[in-house]
């Protein structure tokens, strides 16, 4: 299931997303929990990437450094992948579209929740939770993709 979690800026999404992680077991956070805490799925990573042990297809990326090393996190051993704004370190605003791609691959294998402010992700959504600040906390909506035309375009 791919969930995209959206929202203005400073409202709690990554704060969701650590929450998510605290009572989610065996989940995983690219770009916060340590890579070497976890293996690479192998099985998985060939069969997204169709490449292994860092062998991975970056000719279509610009920032060729970079990017290896999200596919790499991307195919760690977890139940659960959480992304907090995929591709916002990366130099070349495309390399996030292209990763992207695989997310969605990956999402129909295990769960993946991403935060987001583009809204185009929201289209391959599964589920989308829109996250509200309301004075000292966040409240948060759970929609389905029924409703996602309201929140893009409402």
């Amino acid at each position: 299931m791919f969930t995209v979690i959206v929202g203005e800026c400073s409202t709690g999404k990554t704060s969701y997303l650590h929450y998510l992680r605290r009572i989610i077991p065996n989940s995983y956070l690219i770009g916060y929990d340590c890579p070497a805490s976890r293996s690479v799925d192998v099985d998985l990573s060939y069969e997204i990437f169709g490449g292994i042990n860092g062998m991975y297809p970056v000719d279509v990326f610009g920032d060729k450094a970079s990017v290896p090393g999200i596919m790499e996190d991307m195919c760690r051993k977890c139940s659960v992948l959480l992304i907090d704004e995929l591709g916002a370190q990366l130099r070349y605003h495309h390399d996030a579209y292209l990763l992207t791609t695989y997310v969605y691959e990956i999402s129909k294998i295990k769960d993946v929740y991403m935060v987001t402010h583009d809204n185009m992700k929201l289209y391959n959504a599964d589920k989308i939770v829109t996250v509200h600040w309301d004075g000292d906390m966040p409240l948060l909506y759970d929609v389905t993709l029924e409703d996602a035309e309201v929140i893009v375009h409402g």
